[in-house]
């Protein structure tokens, strides 16, 4: 069960550390519950009762919104390790955070694909490729080697797991929902915004954010924000 005091230690944790720190997959559903039940005792309270809940309340969406922050920055960063062919660690990712992983990483390789094309149509294909087919070459040659060792131990040896593609199907996240999501860049300063993910916002001008789709079709139509496309 998350609490206040639960929340502000994750926090601290997650300020402290460069990496993920590992939570449980129902993170933000547990937190969601929390504050549905202060709100349900502030309309039951009253007088000085009401407002220190009033109070904890704020102060729990703020704890909340860093959280989601600092996480997300650190995701975002991992893309930029996929995008060098490198194999980032996802496991501690919550469900959320992996689907906005994939589709960064997407948007990255797409974009990447487009610039070595017009540097060199040619050898396009096959310098996006060849890491992929080493990593494969390298796994094929320890899979046999486990297996030779297996026939001669008589024991049982796993396979190495195979690298989790962000194209692969999108996991249920929060509230049960599904989210394409889109890299916008805020052309103005947007003081509060709840995106259709359950997520706060308070964006400035220049801001670059991950929002769900159908979020940055509506600030793109009304001239606050502007898709950001490769180039």
């Amino acid at each position: 069960m998350v609490d206040f005091d639960k929340l502000r230690d994750i926090q601290q944790k997650e300020n402290m550390s460069e990496e993920l720190l590992k939570l449980n997959s129902d993170f933000y559903r547990n937190t969601e519950k929390y504050l549905e039940q202060l709100l349900q005792e502030i309309e039951r309270q009253d007088g000085r009762a009401e407002t220190l809940l009033k109070d904890e309340f704020d102060s729990a969406i703020k704890v909340i919104e860093n959280i989601f922050h600092r996480r997300i920055g650190k995701t975002i960063a991992l893309t930029t390790r996929y995008i060098q062919n490198e194999e980032p660690d996802t496991k501690k990712m919550l469900p959320i955070e992996k689907e906005i992983y994939r589709s960064v990483c997407s948007e990255l390789e797409e974009a990447k694909n487009q610039v070595m094309q017009e540097i060199h149509p040619e050898k396009t294909h096959q310098k996006t490729e060849k890491p992929r087919e080493n990593q494969e070459t390298q796994q094929k040659q320890q899979t046999q080697q486990k297996n030779s060792q297996t026939k001669q131990n008589n024991k049982k040896t796993a396979r190495k797991p195979e690298k989790q593609h962000p194209d692969e199907e999108t996991e249920k996240t929060f509230n049960n929902s599904q989210h394409s999501y889109t890299v916008v860049r805020i052309l103005d300063s947007f003081p509060r915004f709840v995106s259709s993910d359950h997520r706060t916002h308070h964006l400035k001008k220049e801001d670059i954010v991950c929002i769900p789709n159908n979020d940055a079709e509506v600030l793109m139509e009304r001239k606050i924000a502007n898709k950001i496309k490769p180039r």
